[in-house]
């Protein structure tokens, strides 16, 4: 049984009608807006000034098929039918009588599902998988967990031990058919539900008893309410990547145009991060960095003696370093006991401003089908010039660029004729054992490099249960180590690069104009401390987990000594977010603002009566004085000390 897709905020329908309108006739009505609410089509326009109109005709048309249709005397508009969740429709709107008499504007809208109520209807075809993991889906309290089969049997070695759903697959795993179906699949990549949203919800909705992500976590959640303001990622199918706000919203072909769902962010099959974080989220682990990827493409390799200089204005941010084992800091354990002093290895260095440093980023392993060969994402080359070296497929190919080279001199695929040939795609390198040469007349090279993120999941078990699950507290910590005293130096910085994958534009040093699409100032995310996480959620938001400035939700501030006592309606009138927006904040308004900036400008007045009577204590505007910040009420907010 497969599940509605949840819905959007009225806001955010909005913004899908802009995104996928048209240029009304100029001639037409104006400020024709339409949206979806509860199935139902509305719209409304400008009246027209002109006495002689005597109403407007509003169709509603899927493709050519007309759905619906009134003549209606106001500027606005309900359908009388409803509409098909997840699909485009047109809105026509056209002028009886009058100048601009049968003159016709149109939008095209999207229709998502009014909200996020799951449905106990099939969706796909009805056939359950071999591990039964779509049992009990309309039974979300982890009841029925125990009918699901989980591979907890055997590992390799024969002893009991549990084998994991995402990745670190045993060589008798029973974990494929937990997701997929071979032979009755319900959707491309043999899943045995419909579509991607629907697969992952079958069991990340309670099912399990654990990640449910409708209910609150660190990463927000999907089960926000339109009475709630809710504001979510979109993670359902409905829209393109290249709908990230600060994206590349001209982009028309690669990952741009893949549809937004749950594994646009999270790597079903493993990840080299926590909560499965994607390893090359929007292809960006192969994008250059002036693509606003973190990828090397068509890279010059530079020997270690006589790296260029960091921070130079035509330097790239990442560089590819030839030298010994021991000139790069490895060890002959790194190298299978090689010598590290004659050992030649190539890595990636990072461009540090002052100076470059080695990365340890793993490799992406991988191809895309090109023309003659394939193109794997991480390849070595020696220029036309140099034929030193041969390989078994001398084939020139030219590339987009212009760029020569030899196909397969070195790539993924060469260590079946060279034995002595070692990719660390883990760490992020490649060798050439026995005083191999093969290394020696490289000159340019492809590496693709995946996203790692820790997110310290110690905070998780703080505020959930002794094993970290089930998770219920919103709270930003999430980057902070206890064990160092403060923030680990690149943690933070990882977490705002991987929301950067789509949102490029938003990675940035606060001080001067930035973007790679589009300049403007920007709040600081290259920071530790302040980054993606701890202004926005992952998943999304709602009355019910946003916060204010002091950290407090609704439940904290209608618990015991907290500002409403049991009254729920003054707590959530009061945590509502006056301008509702997809933002998935995790403050209510602009209280993140507040909650960070009580001590910056410390000339100006602060949070304080600003002028008072006679006797200097009473507030003129019937304002009451506001709590000392930071506010550290309770225990789970972002001032609060760890334990």
């Amino acid at each position: 049984m497969s599940k509605k897709r949840f819905g959007l905020s009225m806001l955010t329908a909005l913004a899908m009608v802009l995104m996928f309108s048209v240029t009304a006739l100029a001639a037409g009505v104006i400020t024709l807006k339409a949206n979806v609410e509860n199935g139902f089509v509305k719209a409304t326009w400008a009246a027209d000034a002109d006495a002689a109109v005597t109403g407007y005709t509003v169709k509603v048309l899927d493709g050519t098929t007309v759905l619906d249709t009134q003549t209606v005397t106001e500027a606005k508009y309900t359908s009388v039918v409803t509409v098909t969740e997840s699909k485009k429709y047109k809105v026509e709107v056209m002028t009886n009588g009058g100048a601009n008499n049968t003159n016709t504007s149109f939008v095209e809208i999207w229709a998502p599902a009014s909200n996020n109520v799951l449905a106990s209807t099939d969706k796909d075809n009805n056939l359950g998988n071999a591990n039964q993991t779509g049992n009990g889906i309309t039974k979300n309290d982890g009841s029925t967990n125990t009918t699901v089969i989980k591979s907890s049997d055997v590992k390799n070695d024969g002893t009991t031990g549990t084998q994991r759903t995402h990745g670190e697959y045993q060589n008798n795993t029973n974990s494929c058919a937990s997701c997929h179906q071979t032979h009755t699949g319900a959707s491309k990549s043999l899943l045995f539900k419909d579509g991607v949203y629907n697969t992952c919800t079958a069991c990340h909705d309670g099912t399990l008893g654990f990640y449910n992500v409708f209910e609150s976590s660190n990463a927000g959640t999907f089960g926000g309410t339109h009475d709630g303001n809710m504001s979510v990622h979109l993670a359902d199918g409905t829209v393109q990547v290249k709908a990230a706000p600060g994206g590349n919203l001209s982009a028309n072909s690669g990952s741009w145009i893949n549809e937004f769902n749950c594994a646009s962010c999270h790597a079903p099959h493993g990840s080299y991060s926590e909560r499965l974080l994607h390893y090359n989220p929007n292809g960006m682990g192969l994008a250059k960095t002036s693509d606003g990827g973190i990828g090397v493409k068509d890279g010059t390799i530079y020997e270690f003696a006589s790296l260029p200089s960091a921070a130079a204005a035509d330097a790239a941010k990442f560089i590819l370093v030839r030298g010994t084992a021991t000139q790069v800091g490895l060890l002959a354990a790194d190298i299978d006991g090689g010598d590290p002093a004659t050992t030649k290895v190539i890595m990636v260095y990072e461009d540090k401003g002052s100076a470059y440093a080695k990365s340890s980023t793993p490799w992406l392993y991988g191809y895309a089908y090109g023309n003659p060969n394939k193109s794997y994402f991480t390849r070595f080359w020696v220029t036309v010039a140099n034929t030193a070296v041969a390989a078994p497929d001398n084939t020139i190919i030219t590339e987009a660029d212009g760029t020569k080279h030899f196909q397969g001199v070195v790539d993924s695929h060469d260590q079946d004729w060279n034995a002595n040939l070692k990719i660390e795609w883990s760490k992020g390198f490649i060798y050439a054992t026995n005083g191999d040469t093969i290394l020696d007349n490289l000159t340019k090279g492809d590496v693709g490099r995946a996203y790692t993120v820790d997110l310290d999941l110690e905070e998780i078990a703080r505020f959930g249960d002794a094993n970290g699950v089930p998770i219920y507290t919103s709270n930003v910590n999430t980057l902070f180590d206890s064990a160092a005293v403060g923030y680990v130096s690149g943690k933070g910085v990882a977490m705002s690069t991987y929301c950067a994958s789509c949102h490029v534009d938003y990675l940035a040093k606060s001080g001067s104009a930035t973007g790679t699409f589009s300049s403007a100032y920007r709040h600081t995310t290259t920071s530790d401390s302040y980054t993606c996480v701890r202004c926005h959620y992952s998943h999304g938001t709602d009355v019910e987990v946003m916060m204010d400035a002091h950290g407090e939700t609704v439940t904290d501030l209608t618990a015991t000594g907290g500002a409403f006592v049991g009254d729920t309606t003054k707590a959530t009138a009061y945590m509502l977010d006056k301008n509702p927006s997809s933002a998935l904040k995790r403050y209510t308004n602009m209280s993140v603002c507040w909650g960070c900036h009580t001590d910056s400008k410390a000339e100006q007045l602060k949070n304080t009566f600003s002028f008072g009577d006679n006797d200097g204590q009473t507030d003129p505007h019937g304002l009451t004085p506001q709590p000392a910040m930071p506010g550290a009420i309770g225990t789970n907010n972002i001032f609060a000390p760890l334990p």
